[in-house]
């Protein structure tokens, strides 16, 4: 596991700010998901296939360019790598805690400017899936925006 600590590849993709569109290129493409999983026909299955590979083509290489620091065991990482991760955890936890706050919050909105009538209980299956990729990849999302850019 080593090999993924030390790589190396795609230089110039390893900037933060570069990083950081990763980050916002996943969520947007969560938002884009979560839309296009409530259009029917053909135009809303494309979207939501179109919206997929872009999401998780995103979140893989984010995943490499941050060298999968989140998902590491302790023994592949260095002491301060450990520490490191440790406070991209804790900024991860307070987003889904913001999460958990502003959810309730969202769906009472949206409830009231579309109406409860127009909303079926199987589309609130449909959010369910988005939700959780995007609380599983808080940790990825969290050192791809905050990890600074590499010293050379």
């Amino acid at each position: 596991m080593r090999h993924l600590v030390e790589a190396e590849n795609y230089p110039a993709w390893r900037t933060r700010t570069r990083r950081r569109a990763l980050v916002l290129v996943v969520v947007a493409g969560l938002l884009g998901v979560l839309g296009f999983s409530l259009v029917d026909g053909p135009v809303g299955g494309l979207g939501l296939l179109a919206s997929m590979v872009v999401t998780l083509g995103a979140w893989f290489f984010l995943r490499h360019l941050v060298r999968a620091l989140p998902d590491l065991p302790d023994e592949a990482l260095d002491e301060r790598q450990v520490l490191v991760r440790g406070e991209y955890y804790r900024q991860a936890f307070i987003l889904l805690g913001a999460l958990c706050v502003l959810a309730p919050w969202v769906g009472g909105l949206v409830l009231s400017v579309v109406g409860v009538d127009a909303i079926e209980p199987t589309d609130l299956f449909l959010v369910a899936p988005p939700l959780t990729f995007l609380v599983a990849s808080l940790p990825t999302l969290a050192t791809g925006w905050c990890e600074p850019d590499d010293l050379e």
